[in-house]
């Protein structure tokens, strides 16, 4: 079984799918709520972007969010 990965904090999140990480950027997120059993996830605030990531973008963001949740 593959675990899930979730990186976030107010301005960004970054979530290991089924189909790659996608990066959503916003103001004043929060996550919501989480069902593990439905694989769903539910964030709160203004959603200005959300994209999938290549290889290389992914690489930089796990960076730059393992740096900052030191």
């Amino acid at each position: 079984m593959h675990r899930r990965r979730y990186f976030f904090d107010k301005n960004e999140f970054l979530i290991d799918t089924t189909k790659g990480f996608l990066h959503i950027q916003g103001k004043d997120l929060s996550l919501g709520n989480m069902d593990t059993e439905k694989q769903t996830l539910t964030i709160e605030g203004l959603i200005n972007s959300f994209s999938y990531l290549d290889n290389k973008e992914k690489e930089q963001k796990e960076s730059f969010l393992k740096r900052l949740f030191k």
